[in-house]
């Protein structure tokens, strides 16, 4: 008996999830506990674009710290655009990171988003940096430098 095939498309997307409003000091921020996966493609790449750099590893330090700012980048009506442009000064990042980490907002976030999606993007990103780093510490990749 052979089995009849649907269409993808009839289940349709998955129903939106309301958005979670918390207060900090007469303050309100909204923290969107899912992202289409496309949003979360441009998250990884937007991760990768801040983590890597000319050195042949990768800084643990810093992967934690540009992680965390792409988590509240993309679920959170936070502004963080002007780490995107080119007279950013990293002493900012620091700062922005004490506030974020100060008042519990990271630790928020990951406990509000939807545990698949945050452990795609922190399993996805860890491994597409290390393949970069890979390549990079290839003959190929060296020679590339060259």
């Amino acid at each position: 008996m052979a089995i009849e095939k649907i269409q993808l498309n009839i289940f349709g997307l998955p129903e939106e999830k309301s958005p979670i409003y918390k207060e900090i000091n007469n303050n309100v921020y909204i923290i969107y506990p899912s992202l289409q996966y496309e949003t979360i493609f441009e998250m990884i790449q937007w991760a990768v674009n801040h983590i890597m750099d000319d050195r042949s590893f990768i800084s643990g330090p810093l992967y934690e710290l540009i992680s965390d700012l792409a988590l509240v980048k993309f679920y959170t009506n936070i502004d963080l655009d002007a780490i995107d442009l080119a007279d950013f000064n990293i002493p900012t990042i620091y700062e922005w990171y004490d506030i974020l980490q100060g008042h519990g907002i990271i630790a928020t976030i990951k406990e509000e988003i939807d545990p698949q999606q945050k452990d795609f993007f922190f399993r996805t990103l860890e491994k597409t940096l290390k393949s970069l780093v890979d390549y990079r510490n290839s003959a190929v990749g060296v020679l590339e430098k060259i």
